[in-house]
């Protein structure tokens, strides 16, 4: 019989009620992991009141108690990485590498929550007017909830939990459903550490059960990382129901290469950038901008690409492993082809890509594709290889001088910075400020972090769209030089 996950309420692994399962399985195989519970409305309501209830007592701990909460974990996190990783890497399909460091950024954040003392000082000041003195506390909230994706399902849940329980708060985590098996590894060793009844509630489902935490009353703040559309989803809900979000989203990243950076470097990084964890991850570089002469480079790129493979999470020889999921790769697939049929060049084709033994698993190939363009020129629209999905591809492009790499590298919405790769330091602070890199920032307030403190989140739109809060006015472009782009993302 296949294993059923529990829910964590109240401190206790309990079965759930629920007559709807979601199966988890291997990405690499297809197999059957375990079913993860769509958890009911009333085992929804139950952890959340489990969760305030507990709140009451928890806030009033001192705060070095609450510290050695988090000393206590982040010892057993590092004593059961590899056991962590080897879960991950059979639910994802990430290699065993590759999910040791999944977990060892998750414990890094742990580590930081036992140093909450002097994260939660206040602030005072004297004689701010006459006989009046000003003193600032930094109060938790209540009860944050956390919403996390399928890549990352140790390190975003312990970028939240840790450190939102260490300030004082309490905490609902609803972990994505492709990978559930491993957050619930991690809240098995929360409670081994000594946690408190109803500190951790854990909860399983899809957007029923995530409704629920966007709208409930005693929801007093929600983080979220994973896709555009849903972010928006998240966030516009939460705020609507006056509720503190922050919500990071989307990915898609470019690297300039000047002719004068390090030739074997940039190769290196492009190659592990774009094709590690079969490009699922928010920081891979998924078009590079040859400038000049770089592009001499090419085939050497296509040969470094062409010598790497993926395969199972404990194949020692596998650069990567599969794509999440059978609809993930028919995405990438799709894309693949659609930016051949719109006239660019693919240099090195990954669709029909098979690992020995592995037949169906989730297998995409590394692909380059060469002469991209910023629309297909057969039908003006934005060009498919631009957009190139969590995928291991990379479409590149060429320009002429440094100048005309501005409108190339433009970020669309909702992507980190571009990353130029160049040895003369004074040309990447030029890039500082001539390349409009579509930020502005969107004040919010922070579950994962401290709580009872503003926290802003940079996330992205054409700086064209930007005006003033006062004049609006619009705001004058980084790349006239007029504002340095350091302070243009400070000014709201």
């Amino acid at each position: 019989m296949t294993r059923r996950l529990p829910l964590l309420i109240n401190g206790e692994f309990v079965a759930s009620q629920t007559d709807q399962w979601i199966p988890v399985t291997n990405p690499a195989t297809q197999a059957v992991l375990c079913e993860a519970p769509a958890a009911t409305a009333g085992e929804m309501e139950q952890a959340i009141a489990s969760a305030k209830a507990a709140f009451a007592d928890w806030k009033e701990v001192p705060v070095s108690e609450r510290a050695r909460l988090m000393l206590r974990y982040q010892a057993l996190l590092k004593e059961h990485q590899e056991e962590i990783a080897e879960i991950l890497s059979q639910e994802t399909g990430k290699t065993f590498e590759d999910a040791k460091g999944d977990v060892w950024r998750g414990i890094e954040v742990a580590e930081q929550a036992a140093n909450i003392a002097s994260l939660m000082m206040g602030e005072t000041m004297g004689n701010v007017a006459r006989s009046i003195d000003s003193h600032s506390w930094t109060q938790p909230l209540g009860v944050c909830a956390g919403i996390t994706p399928f890549n990352f399902p140790a390190m975003i849940p312990l970028w939240m939990f840790p450190l939102a329980i260490a300030a004082g708060n309490t905490f609902v985590l609803k972990p994505s459903e492709q990978d559930p098996m491993t957050p619930n590894r991690l809240a098995e060793l929360f409670q081994q550490a000594g946690a408190a009844p109803g500190l951790l509630q854990v909860v399983h489902g899809g957007k029923e059960q995530v409704d629920t935490l966007l709208t409930h009353p005693d929801i007093k703040a929600v983080s979220f990382v994973g896709s555009v559309p849903v972010g928006q989803h998240v966030y516009r809900t939460a705020t609507d129901h006056l509720k503190r979000a922050q919500c990071f989203a989307g990915a898609k990243n470019h690297m300039v290469i000047m002719p004068d950076a390090k030739k074997e470097q940039v190769i290196s990084s492009l190659v592990g950038s774009s094709c590690g964890a079969a490009g699922q991850r928010c920081m891979a570089i998924s078009v590079a901008v040859f400038v000049g002469d770089s592009k001499a480079w090419i085939d050497e790129l296509k040969d470094e690409f062409a010598k790497i493979r993926p395969g199972a999470w404990n194949d020692p020889d596998a650069a990567y492993g599969p794509q999440i999921s059978p609809q993930a790769k028919q995405r990438v697939l799709t894309l693949i082809k659609q930016g051949k049929e719109e006239g660019a060049n693919c240099l090195l084709d990954g669709s029909e890509c098979t690992v020995d033994g592995l037949p169906d698993g989730n297998w995409v190939g590394p692909t380059l594709f060469s002469g991209v363009t910023r629309t297909c020129p057969s039908t003006g629209k934005k060009s498919s290889a631009r957009y190139s999905a969590a995928s291991p591809w990379i479409p590149w492009k060429r320009r002429w001088s440094w100048s005309t790499t501005a409108p190339t590298a433009t970020a669309p919405p909702s992507s980190p910075p571009a990353a130029p790769r160049r040895a003369n330091t004074s040309m990447k602070w030029k890039w500082g400020r001539w390349v409009s890199m579509c930020r502005f920032r969107c004040r919010c307030r922070s579950s994962a972090l401290p709580a009872g403190k503003a926290r802003s989140t940079v996330t992205s739109t054409p700086m064209a769209n930007r005006r003033c809060a006062f004049t609006q006015k619009p705001r004058p472009s980084p790349v006239a030089g007029s504002i340095p782009t350091s302070r243009q993302a400070d000014r709201t």
